[in-house]
């Protein structure tokens, strides 16, 4: 039913998609390519990404005379993929002059001079780009660029329309995480939305998956698969699309006053109210409920317009992150902003959702600061299960009233270099457990660990722990607790030749995070499980029982601090979850005095690491297999202890710019040959019978080989 219906809809497709490769044809992936929003009547997908939810990669729209072709990637614009007459990149050039002759050509804000060479090939002329006036030029090249103003994007959308073109190659999440400092939204401030709105594409987040071969295929079904009209008609005739993954994208990414899709799809959408709305009680699983997990995606675009003027609350906000308890009283407190402090700087107050805060300050004073309204900072949009609204963090500008349809603990930020230290007084803000080094006393915790936000922080000098207010009330000597956290911290940095840092690291606990159980960054994310109390509340969390984290330690703590503290220039392929853990065994040893050699974690790999050996090393398995990876890290601490990783990692510390190792080889030449000098034996031997591929200048090396050569004892590892 499904299939015949996607054949009868593509028959009415028009006939530009046949002048680009068949089915089957192979595209190549530079890098990671980002998603295309495909909306408009005439607009239409050419390629898909290989994964189960599909969405488009690139695409093409006419409009009145003009055509427009978008693919989501600039690594496209490569030579290489014009090299095909018949493929796609060339298909597109193609396309988009129809009968005519290549004209000129100019470039919106740049384009590399190997492309400008391809088309000069092509016989294009390249021009410059003009100011308003479009009406000579045939193609216009888009890769990236900031905010148009309108009369120049009036300007191209009329020329468009009277038959122009335009061929654009952007990495849309590229493009956001470099703009995410100017404050610049992907669908309103990028040149290439701009202009390509009106005709139904948009460049949208998100990355896509490409086959086992790191090939996108075309595959013409599934390219009418991810046409949102095709997909909000097969809902009005109450026929699901197994997959809603491009709405669900189109709905993040349309402006609030598109015409062209959201006035067909939104009156198909269920009431979204409490009863429906994602929570930890009530999860909600795309396979059980797909078109609320739609409306949940649409009532976030109408959330985050809320005003001071006009608060909204998520419904089922009040399950998490929160709310505080009925009759909970409102404080104002005065909050020192520090301008040396880098970081989120925490305040102890907590913001229930669709609550109205102030804030005042002396005039002038707030420039070059922002607030946060929520600690769990990870999105889930791209999970199967929410238990959880997908984003409950709200940031902005430090203004004078503020408010959160989340809610959350309340921040501040240092936003501009050029920001002062000020002191801003919260008024109407929820106070929160809260204990601060060198601040708390101890008869100041045991008032204000009962504090009624829902969110508690302890706060040391080099680590922050987040956690429910629920996990503190029983803890009796936080002083304690934070000096053994910040002792991980300070140790970890030393380790690997650093100064404590500046800004502490974090860590928050959530009920769903982005990636695995744990994942590192700025904050560090968990599930709840290590963060609630346990035994029915009789037990503190394993985050905050001090007599278990010192006789037992905490492996993944520390696995993401450690990848926190990673160097490219001793990381290669293959060892992104291997260096980071040197910092796990060394914690392991400094906290809880668990001897390297004897670690749980490592003593599980000791017989797969024999076998490897044993069937004669594959440095691809090794690359492959972490636990086994290490294995040979600690055979080296086992025999010669911490002091020469020590040094390496100075060494590396050491290195100027231009002398880090910038490729995996050279980087393994490093390790191995700074291993070497700071244990002064020749560990070449050692590598290559793990099976590491050594360079030949590491192999002709006279400074090594006057070494004696090292090699372990390998019969322990059948033990």
């Amino acid at each position: 039913m499904l299939v015949v219906a996607l054949l009868t809809l593509f028959a009415q497709i028009p006939d530009p998609l046949s002048e680009f490769p068949s089915d089957g044809y192979a595209l190549s992936r530079p890098g990671a390519p980002g998603l295309i929003c495909v909306y408009g009547p005439q607009a239409h997908a050419v390629l898909t990404s290989g994964d189960s939810q599909a969405q488009a990669v690139a695409a093409l729209a006419t409009a009145g005379k003009g055509r427009v072709f978008a693919i989501a990637h600039n690594g496209y614009f490569n030579p290489t993929f014009f090299e095909e007459d018949d493929g796609m990149m060339m298909s597109s050039l193609h396309w988009l002059r129809g009968d005519a002759s290549p004209g000129q050509v100019a470039f919106l804000r740049g384009g590399g001079m190997s492309l400008r060479k391809t088309l000069d090939a092509q016989g294009y002329s390249v021009v410059p780009m003009p100011a308003t006036e479009f009406t000579s030029l045939q193609l216009l090249i888009v890769e990236g660029a900031g905010p148009l103003d309108p009369e120049t994007l009036a300007a191209i959308h009329d020329w468009v329309l009277k038959g122009g073109t335009v061929l654009a190659a952007i990495c849309p999440w590229g493009w956001q995480q470099i703009h995410a400092s100017d404050g610049w939204d992907l669908t309103t401030d990028m040149a290439a939305n701009q202009i390509l709105a009106p005709f139904g594409l948009l460049f949208t987040d998100g990355y896509a998956g490409a086959s086992a071969d790191n090939e996108f295929l075309v595959n013409r079904e599934a390219c009418v698969g991810v046409n949102c009209q095709n997909l909000v008609a097969q809902i009005a005739s109450g026929d699901l699309p197994p997959s809603l993954a491009p709405l669900e994208s189109a709905l993040r990414v349309l402006p609030t006053d598109d015409a062209l899709l959201l006035p067909k799809l939104l009156p198909l959408l269920p009431e979204l109210d409490a009863a429906l709305a994602p929570t930890p009680e009530h999860p909600l699983k795309v396979k059980d409920a797909p078109l609320v997990r739609l409306s949940v995606v649409a009532v976030d675009r109408r959330l985050r317009d809320a005003t001071p003027d006009a608060p909204m609350i998520a419904p089922g906000s009040s399950s998490f992150p929160g709310a505080s308890p009925e009759g909970s009283r409102p404080v104002t407190r005065m909050i020192a902003c520090d301008e040396k402090k880098l970081g989120w700087q925490s305040t102890g107050l907590y913001v229930d959702p669709g609550s109205v805060v102030k804030l005042e300050f002396p005039e002038g004073a707030e420039s070059g600061w922002s607030y946060r309204i929520g600690a769990h900072a990870d999105q889930l949009w791209h999970k199967d299960r929410w238990p959880r609204w997908p984003s409950v963090s709200t940031t902005g500008a430090v203004t004078s009233r503020i408010t959160s349809p989340f809610g959350g603990l309340l921040y501040f930020q240092k936003e501009k270099a050029v920001a002062e230290s000020v002191n801003i007084q919260v008024v109407g803000a929820i106070p929160a457990p809260f204990w601060q080094s060198g601040q708390t006393t101890q008869g100041m915790w045991k008032a204000m660990r009962d504090a009624p936000g829902p969110w508690a922080e302890l706060r040391g000098q080099y680590l922050i722990l987040t956690v429910p207010s629920a996990s503190v009330r029983k803890l009796e000597d936080p002083a304690s607790l934070m000096a053994y956290w910040d002792r991980v911290v300070e140790t970890q940095f030393l380790f690997g030749a650093e100064e404590p840092p500046a800004r502490p690291e974090r860590f928050v606990a959530d009920i769903l995070i982005s990636a695995g159980y744990m994942h590192s960054g700025y904050p560090i994310m968990m599930h709840l499980d290590v963060a609630e109390s346990r035994d029915q509340g009789k037990k503190l969390a394993v985050l905050l029982d001090l007599e278990e984290l010192k006789s037992k330690g905490n492996w993944g703590c520390f696995h993401e601090l450690g990848h926190n503290r990673q160097k490219p220039s001793w990381t290669f392929d293959g060892t992104g979850e291997v260096t980071n853990n040197l910092f796990s065994l060394y914690s392991g040893q400094m906290m809880a005095d668990i001897e390297p050699w004897e670690n749980d974690w490592l003593q599980n790999q000791k017989k797969a690491g024999a076998r490897y050996l044993q069937d004669g090393p594959d440095f691809s398995i090794w690359k492959r297999e972490p636990g086994i990876a290490l294995l040979c890290y600690a055979q080296i601490q086992k025999h010669f202890g911490w002091e020469p990783f020590r040094r390496t990692f100075a060494s590396a510390r050491a290195l100027s710019s231009e002398e880090q190792p910038r490729n995996d080889d050279a980087k393994r030449s490093f390790w191995v040959r700074q291993m070497s000098l700071a244990t002064q034996r020749d560990l070449r031997p050692f590598h290559a019978k793990w099976g590491w591929p050594l360079e030949d200048r590491l192999l002709a090396d006279e400074e090594l080989g006057a070494f004696e050569s090292w090699m372990p004892d390998f019969e322990v590892l059948k033990k």
